[in-house]
């Protein structure tokens, strides 16, 4: 899947703004965990990204970026205890420009997705958050398809 680098920047920060604002949604009684992990694809690190983690019930949404294969949410930003889905994402630069819809007369980066669909769009990604539990220290191994 390709897509444009512009598009790609809206959409994430679209989607980091909307976990950022859930949590506060809950209120400050809201009872939470942090959360850290590692993230590789093919047994390496992967560089950059982001994961998303998303309540299959109630509950705040919660979010961050990957860096050389780790994360963390502190417990003030984190998931509440309970049931959910986890998104990763991570795209890279294919070289090929072309026009930009949105600003005519300029050419914009063609961004392919690198992560496949199973751990994002179409997650099959789970993860369980417990309240009786310190920080949640999760390692994701994704596989190419």
């Amino acid at each position: 899947m390709t897509f444009h680098r512009h598009r790609v920047f809206a959409a994430f920060a679209t989607g980091l703004l909307a976990v950022a604002v859930l949590p506060g949604c809950g209120g400050s009684d809201v009872d939470r965990v942090g959360v850290s992990g590692t993230v590789t694809l093919d047994g390496q690190p992967l560089e950059s990204g982001a994961i998303l983690f998303l309540p299959k019930g109630e509950g705040p949404s919660a979010g961050t970026q990957i860096e050389n294969g780790r994360f963390s949410i502190a417990r003030s930003d984190g998931p509440s205890p309970g049931e959910y889905r986890a998104e990763i994402r991570s795209f890279r630069d294919t070289g090929e420009m072309i026009p930009d819809d949105d600003f005519p007369g300029q050419l914009t980066e063609v961004r392919q997705q690198i992560i496949p669909a199973r751990y994002n769009e179409s997650s099959e990604l789970e993860v369980t958050f417990s309240a009786d539990r310190g920080q949640e220290e999760l390692p994701f191994e994704l596989q190419s398809d």
